[in-house]
């Protein structure tokens, strides 16, 4: 007997799904229309400076993350008021505590790098963590019930308003703070839209004891697992932010966002629609491996079409996006590329262990990959200086990836196997798709025909495993209908 979705969780998932890809896609498009017209009116340095402020304030907001928007998820009482509320006053208790512990580092932050800047930068972004403390309940209850339709708005608005900010301060005043004040307005407006604009419980300041005590329950090994994702996610730039000029870091910040594309869409499908999708099908009391490959094999195939396309043309993208001063970016995307493909396996992954209420495989996952920055990227740099370091990220995201899939097997489930074809059709398509680049590159082909040609490349070797996922959701929606 084949076991599938119910018909409700499905057409939930697909609708979950296409929220995310549409706004997923927007984002995207305005995020790199913005980042082009900010390289134009700012010089590396800024993106540079702005690169290891948020390293500070990420690396704060991770190292106090107790998992209180993934508790309203995946805990039966999500919908409870008492609940919700003491997930609001934790939050925001949690907001005062960084901005706090953000002024008082921002010196010997600062000191440490050579940047008296970034001092007031951090004083001043420090302003995020406040608001965003006030931020409501209703997008995680929104988010469990995958009704994501509001917000995706939400953050389409959040972010080109942001966004008009930064691009109008900096046209008339160039520099960096342009930047700091297009994320506190954002964050001022997705605080005030959560309020106003979502359906669900009003929030008000509350503390009940055996809410925190579950929520402190399932986020302690979240607290942890979030620490070392910080670490391991955010190595890279506290180590080059030493080792290179902050006009490379600003270049290296811009080669991520392109790179990191296909790795953002799978994290937002991670924790929009496949952890909570996966979170009522364990709640229903059925088996986590019965849809765990199903749902899976979409996000895997699309992020290889990506990785391919990406890795044979990185210097072309970057020739048509941006001036001479970023042309470092091209081959920086083609390393990063290689390690973003074991990062989008284990996301695609990840979700499914913490729905099984699993976030210590995700913590010793994290411990690896730090045990192989540490590792690998100082004899990267010793071996080949700033692209062997970025070739020892590569390792590190790989040693992650193993340790995740022998994880995950606590869970029933097993995906070595698969990952492996995967991962040799991955690698050989790349390497045509560069062959081909630098074939055309010698003949003076412009970037525009590199990039369709290995658009092509990236896309046609795929259609075998397109077709199964094509003809399941056509099936699915054949059925709905009648």
């Amino acid at each position: 007997m084949v076991v599938t979705l119910n018909e409700n969780n499905k057409s939930l998932a697909i609708k979950a799904a296409t929220w995310t890809a549409v706004g997923f896609a927007t984002s995207q498009v305005l995020r790199l229309g913005g980042n082009l017209i900010l390289t134009r009116l700012l010089a590396p340095e800024a993106f540079g400076l702005m690169s290891l402020v948020a390293v500070l304030m990420s690396g704060l907001a991770m190292f106090s993350d107790l998992g209180i928007g993934l508790s309203v998820i995946q805990s039966k009482k999500g919908h409870d008021s008492h609940f919700l509320n003491t997930a609001f006053t934790l939050q925001f208790v949690r907001g005062l505590c960084l901005a706090v512990a953000t002024c008082i580092l921002a010196y010997p932050f600062a000191h440490f790098y050579g940047y008296p800047i970034l001092v007031p930068l951090l004083q001043v972004t420090s302003l995020n963590a406040i608001i965003n403390g006030l931020t409501s309940t209703k997008f995680w209850t929104s988010n469990r019930s995958l009704d994501l339709g509001r917000l995706t708005l939400i953050d389409f608005s959040t972010q080109i308003i942001g966004l008009s900010v930064m691009v109008t301060w900096v046209f008339v005043s160039p520099g960096v703070w342009g930047l700091v004040a297009g994320g506190i307005v954002g964050s001022v407006t997705k605080v005030l839209c959560s309020h106003v604009f979502l359906a669900g419980l009003p929030n008000r300041f509350c503390w009940d004891s055996s809410s925190l005590r579950e929520m402190i329950h399932f986020g302690r090994w979240v607290f942890v697992s979030t620490i070392l994702t910080f670490l391991a996610n955010q190595a890279d730039r506290l180590v080059f932010g030493k080792q290179i000029s902050i006009e490379m870091l600003g270049v290296y910040a811009n080669a991520v966002i392109i790179a990191g594309l296909p790795v953002q869409i799978i994290l937002r499908m991670g924790s929009s629609v496949l952890f909570p999708l996966y979170s009522r099908h364990i709640n229903s009391g059925k088996p986590l491996r019965e849809v765990f490959d199903r749902v899976r094999q979409p996000t895997v195939v699309g992020g290889g079409m990506s990785m391919v396309w990406l890795f044979g043309c990185g210097p072309s993208i970057v020739k048509i996006l941006y001036d001479e001063r970023y042309s470092a970016g091209g081959w920086m995307i083609q390393c990063i590329v290689l390690g973003a493909w074991f990062t989008l396996l284990s996301a695609a992954t990840g979700s499914a262990v913490l729905a099984s209420g699993k976030p210590n495989v995700i913590a010793w996952c994290n411990f690896g990959k730090l045990i192989g920055l540490l590792l690998f990227i100082p004899i990267g740099f010793w071996i080949g200086d700033f692209q062997g370091a970025l070739i020892g990220i590569v390792f590190a995201e790989a040693m992650k990836y193993v340790i995740l899939g022998m994880g995950v097997r606590s869970c029933g489930l097993s995906v070595f196997h698969h990952d492996f074809t995967m991962t040799s059709y991955v690698v050989i398509l790349g390497l045509f798709a560069l062959w081909i680049a630098s074939w055309m590159e010698h003949l003076n082909s412009g970037p525009v025909p590199i990039l369709s040609v290995i658009a092509m490349v990236a896309i046609v070797p795929w259609l075998p495993f397109i077709y199964p996922i094509w003809k399941d959701l056509r099936t699915f929606r054949q059925d709905a209908s009648e």
